[in-house]
Protein backbone atom coordinates (compact mmCIF):
# COMPACT_ATOMS: atom_id res chain seq x y z
CA UNK A 1 0.00 0.00 0.00
CA UNK A 2 1.05 3.31 -1.03
CA UNK A 3 -0.31 6.29 1.20
CA UNK A 4 0.49 9.83 -0.16
CA UNK A 5 -0.27 12.40 2.26
CA UNK A 6 -0.53 16.54 1.69
CA UNK A 7 -1.53 18.86 4.40
CA UNK A 8 -4.94 17.24 6.12
CA UNK A 9 -5.30 15.07 2.97
CA UNK A 10 -4.83 11.63 2.69
CA UNK A 11 -5.23 9.01 -0.19
CA UNK A 12 -3.98 5.05 -1.09
CA UNK A 13 -4.40 2.52 -3.58
CA UNK A 14 -5.07 -0.32 -1.69
CA UNK A 15 -4.06 -3.93 -3.98
CA UNK A 16 -7.47 -6.33 -3.11
CA UNK A 17 -8.70 -9.78 -5.35
CA UNK A 18 -10.56 -8.61 -8.07
CA UNK A 19 -14.42 -9.33 -9.07
CA UNK A 20 -13.33 -10.16 -12.55
CA UNK A 21 -9.76 -10.51 -14.27
CA UNK A 22 -10.57 -7.06 -16.34
CA UNK A 23 -11.46 -5.58 -13.35
CA UNK A 24 -9.49 -2.69 -11.21
CA UNK A 25 -7.07 -4.59 -8.96
CA UNK A 26 -7.09 -1.44 -6.24
CA UNK A 27 -9.56 0.29 -4.17
CA UNK A 28 -8.77 3.81 -3.11
CA UNK A 29 -9.01 5.30 0.14
CA UNK A 30 -8.88 8.98 0.26
CA UNK A 31 -9.79 11.54 2.88
CA UNK A 32 -9.53 13.96 5.16
CA UNK A 33 -7.45 12.25 7.38
CA UNK A 34 -8.65 12.00 10.87
CA UNK A 35 -6.47 11.87 14.24
CA UNK A 36 -6.52 8.52 14.69
CA UNK A 37 -4.05 8.09 11.30
CA UNK A 38 -7.07 6.51 9.21
CA UNK A 39 -8.20 7.71 5.99
CA UNK A 40 -12.68 7.36 6.47
CA UNK A 41 -13.44 7.33 2.92
CA UNK A 42 -13.22 4.57 0.16
CA UNK A 43 -13.52 4.84 -3.67
CA UNK A 44 -14.08 0.97 -4.32
CA UNK A 45 -15.80 0.65 -7.43
CA UNK A 46 -18.14 -2.39 -8.19
CA UNK A 47 -16.47 -4.27 -5.81
CA UNK A 48 -19.15 -3.46 -2.97
CA UNK A 49 -22.91 -1.58 -2.90
CA UNK A 50 -25.19 -0.98 -0.85
CA UNK A 51 -26.30 -4.50 0.80
CA UNK A 52 -24.65 -6.53 -2.00
CA UNK A 53 -21.56 -6.99 -3.96
CA UNK A 54 -20.11 -6.91 -7.93
CA UNK A 55 -21.56 -9.48 -9.90
CA UNK A 56 -18.78 -12.84 -10.71
CA UNK A 57 -21.56 -14.19 -13.43
CA UNK A 58 -20.08 -12.16 -16.01
CA UNK A 59 -16.87 -13.48 -18.12
CA UNK A 60 -14.04 -13.25 -16.23
CA UNK A 61 -16.18 -13.27 -12.61
CA UNK A 62 -14.61 -15.45 -9.19
CA UNK A 63 -16.48 -15.58 -6.93
CA UNK A 64 -13.71 -16.89 -4.65
CA UNK A 65 -11.70 -13.41 -5.70
CA UNK A 66 -14.59 -11.02 -4.83
CA UNK A 67 -15.25 -12.83 -1.21
CA UNK A 68 -11.19 -12.59 -0.62
CA UNK A 69 -11.54 -8.93 -1.40
CA UNK A 70 -14.67 -8.01 0.80
CA UNK A 71 -13.78 -10.27 3.89
CA UNK A 72 -10.39 -9.70 4.10
CA UNK A 73 -9.72 -6.16 2.53
CA UNK A 74 -12.88 -4.04 2.87
CA UNK A 75 -14.32 -5.48 6.46
CA UNK A 76 -10.92 -5.07 8.11
CA UNK A 77 -11.84 -1.10 7.53
CA UNK A 78 -13.42 0.42 10.65
CA UNK A 79 -16.96 0.53 10.71
CA UNK A 80 -17.28 4.37 10.07
CA UNK A 81 -15.20 4.66 6.74
CA UNK A 82 -18.26 5.90 4.47
CA UNK A 83 -17.84 3.49 1.23
CA UNK A 84 -18.25 5.96 -2.22
CA UNK A 85 -19.90 2.72 -4.60
CA UNK A 86 -19.16 2.53 -7.98
CA UNK A 87 -22.92 3.90 -8.52
CA UNK A 88 -25.71 3.51 -6.12
CA UNK A 89 -26.05 5.67 -2.29
CA UNK A 90 -23.40 5.77 -0.21
CA UNK A 91 -22.50 3.21 2.35
CA UNK A 92 -20.79 2.49 5.31
CA UNK A 93 -18.57 -0.48 6.15
CA UNK A 94 -20.27 -0.65 9.30
CA UNK A 95 -23.70 -0.67 8.20
CA UNK A 96 -22.04 -3.36 4.97
CA UNK A 97 -20.98 -5.42 8.01
CA UNK A 98 -24.41 -5.67 9.64
CA UNK A 99 -26.90 -5.65 7.06
CA UNK A 100 -24.57 -7.01 3.57
CA UNK A 101 -25.96 -10.63 2.92
CA UNK A 102 -22.97 -11.45 1.06
CA UNK A 103 -20.71 -9.98 3.99
CA UNK A 104 -23.13 -11.11 6.88
CA UNK A 105 -23.19 -14.98 6.01
CA UNK A 106 -27.14 -14.76 5.31
CA UNK A 107 -27.02 -14.82 1.70
CA UNK A 108 -28.51 -18.49 0.95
Amino acid sequence: QRRTVSGQFSAAAVEHPRQRRDAARHVYEAGRACADGHVHDLFCGDTLFLNSCGRTDLPGGNDEEITRSLLDVLMALPDEVKVYCGHGPVTTIGAERRNNPYINGTYL
